[in-house]
């Protein structure tokens, strides 16, 4: 069976968009790859991009569910407390302020709170845990979504290797019109694909961040570790696009001791031994599993397109009868793929 080449569609909305680029950086893509599969200028995903870090999740919904400008949006994503930015975006939804406005009003705000907000040892402490926990768990609830991706593409592999080995099977997919499969199905059972993962070729820390919007005092905060963890830190910061200072102080705290200069590290009231050990288990164990999520966008992808042409084969009633009497495991396994719609993990 030939396989068909994938083109991706170039008039998509900026709504839809937002969404195939959250599962394509959630995947560890960036900027440049996504924009050279979609046909675009780097400069409009890297805005994608800064919404999906920067802005709250209300603003998000708007884009995505109210075609609300993306062009607005990135400006009052720069608001740095989410309830300004809803009442920036509902503004401009009422028509009460232009952008020019919004900018004004979002620099006086900011500039107010930083003058005005108490900053101390223990306030740092508690923003390094708080951000260090999202992020992890951001990266975990990715990992179960990767390896629930890969099982389903396991059982889809798995089950049309049998399939396209029976010449009956095949005969009949013919008489019904169907000549073509998915090219990554027909490819990795003729065993001329590759695994489904980006093979990449490791990068330093200073190429994983170049051109990125990382501060000088950020990039000081990684150069305490050594050239392979601050590679690593570098890493995910760019896959989920936080390159604030407290973040890298975050993944600095986090990792071992013997990988960082101690001399240079001052201690931070509040965040204790036990703290520190916490975090440093949880980056551990996150390095362990990364392998996971390498080419998650790609597997999604797979997946969709899998799906779709399983569910193609099912709405003929011969080749559902076929199946049902010579392949029911087969069958059963098909039916609970086309029947999840959420790539959420389930418990």
């Amino acid at each position: 069976m030939n396989a068909p080449r994938r083109d991706i569609p170039r008039n998509r909305g900026p709504a839809e968009f937002l969404r195939e680029v959250r599962e394509l950086k959630d995947g560890g893509y960036s900027a440049q790859q996504i924009a050279d599969e979609a046909n675009c200028c780097k400069s409009y995903v890297e805005s994608m991009f800064f919404l999906l870090c920067h802005g709250c999740p209300s603003l998000l919904a708007k884009i995505e569910h109210e075609n609300f400008p993306h062009t607005i949006a990135i400006h009052i994503a720069r608001a740095k407390n989410p309830d300004l930015q809803m009442v920036l975006a509902c503004g401009y939804n009422a028509g009460t302020v232009n952008m020019a406005q919004i900018v004004a009003i979002r620099q006086r705000i900011d500039d107010y709170e930083r003058a005005t907000s108490p900053r101390t040892r223990e306030n740092d402490a508690d923003a390094i845990i708080r951000i260090f926990s999202k992020e992890t768990a951001a990266r975990k609830l990715l990992i179960q979504k990767a390896r629930l991706i890969k099982l389903r593409l396991a059982a889809i592999d798995e089950g049309f290797r049998q399939l396209f080995a029976d010449p009956r099977f095949v005969d009949l997919l013919h008489a019904e019109g169907v000549f073509t499969a998915p090219g990554w199905l027909t490819q990795r059972i003729e065993g001329s694909i590759e695994q489904c993962s980006i093979a990449l070729s490791p990068l330093s820390a200073e190429e994983l961040l170049d051109g990125k919007p990382i501060t000088r005092l950020a990039r000081n905060v990684l150069r305490r570790m050594n050239p392979t963890q601050r590679a690593e830190a570098a890493e995910f910061m760019a896959s989920i696009g936080n390159f604030s200072r407290c973040f890298a102080l975050a993944l600095l705290y986090a990792t071992k001791a013997e990988d960082r200069d101690m001399r240079r590290v001052k201690s931070i009231r509040g965040l204790s031994e036990d703290r520190i050990a916490g975090m440093q288990g949880e980056w551990q164990s996150l390095l362990r599993d990364r392998k996971s999520t390498e080419g998650y966008g790609r597997d999604v992808l797979r997946l969709v397109a899998g799906s779709r042409y399983v569910s193609r084969l099912l709405e003929g009633d011969v080749i559902d009868s076929y199946l049902c009497q010579n392949y029911p495991d087969i069958m059963q396994k098909f039916r609970a793929i086309i029947d999840i719609t959420s790539l959420e993990p389930v418990g």
